[in-house]
Formats: C-alpha cells, structure tokens, sequence
C-alpha cells in the first residue's frame, strides 16, 4: 500500500516537513530509546543515568543539562516535556519525525544563518509526553519527534550571534 506524501495530502498548505527534512531521520519506535527509558531496547546501559559524562559526547558538556530531565520522566512515558525546533519561517508545526531539542539554546544555534542574521531560522516551543522522544544514543541534544501534528509557539530570543 503506498502512502501519499503530506504535499499529496494537503496540497493546500505552503510549507510542509518534505521541504526541509533531510535524509537522515531521527530514531524513532523502531529502533530507538524513549525519552521515558533511555534504557529500553538495549539502547544505553542502566549507567546512564548515574554517570551521564559517560554519555555526553557534546564536547562541551553541555548535554549534561538534560539530564535533569531524562531523571524527571525517567519511567513516567506521560511526564510532559518542553520541546524545540528551529525551522524555517511559516512552518510553525511539529511532525511526526520531527527532529527536536531538549533545550532552546540549541535549537537556536541549529538555525542560525552563517552570516545574515536576518536570515535566522525562528525556534518554536511545544509541550510532548515523554513517550513521543526517541534517542539513538549517539546525541542528548537531538531526539526524534513521534507524535500526532501539532502548532508550535515561536520563542523570540535576542542573542548575541558574535557577528559584526
């Protein structure tokens, strides 16, 4: 049976997850860990969560900050988690297979332009059940969105992009 595109869908809207999805695809039910047991299907040991610096493969630590929450809704699938996206501007949805942060500094730092400013991507928010994120380990900071379509809120921000 073959599935129609979302453009196939709902020819009517502008933006759709198609236009900027890129090949690679986040973990998902399939093969990944939930955000609720980073532990399930074998994907990480029971130590991570009493020795997340074993994990962290940021470089800069800053994955580490998540681990607060990974402990909060640790065996909780329906704990409600704040999630983020950088994406491009009118497409203000989360997807199913959505690639998604934890944390909005990220997101952002994932949208921003080279060199316009102008050009930045905007960061949405949204609040998902735990059981909706799934890691393939190799990332703290990126998880795979697999849940029903839903409006995001944009977050603004004014940092300091370094750029003159």
């Amino acid at each position: 049976m073959r599935i129609a595109s979302q453009r196939e869908q709902f020819p009517h809207r502008t933006a759709m997850a198609e236009d900027y999805w890129m090949s690679h695809r986040p973990a998902g039910p399939d093969g990944g860990a939930p955000l609720h047991d980073l532990t399930g299907s074998g994907m990480l040991p029971e130590d991570v969560y009493t020795h997340p610096q074993y994990y962290d493969f940021s470089g800069d630590g800053a994955a580490l900050s998540n681990w607060d929450t990974f402990n909060s809704v640790r065996g909780n699938p329906d704990a409600m988690v704040d999630i983020y996206r950088s994406t491009p501007k009118g497409n203000y949805r989360f997807n199913d297979g959505d690639w998604v942060a934890l944390r909005e500094d990220y997101a952002r730092q994932e949208g921003l332009h080279p060199t316009d400013p102008s050009k930045d991507n905007p960061v949405m928010r949204s609040r998902v059940p735990a059981s909706s994120l799934y890691t393939s380990g190799d990332s703290f900071d990126e998880f795979g969105y697999w849940g029903p379509q839903q409006w995001g809120t944009v977050v603004q921000s004014d940092i300091d992009r370094g750029i003159s």
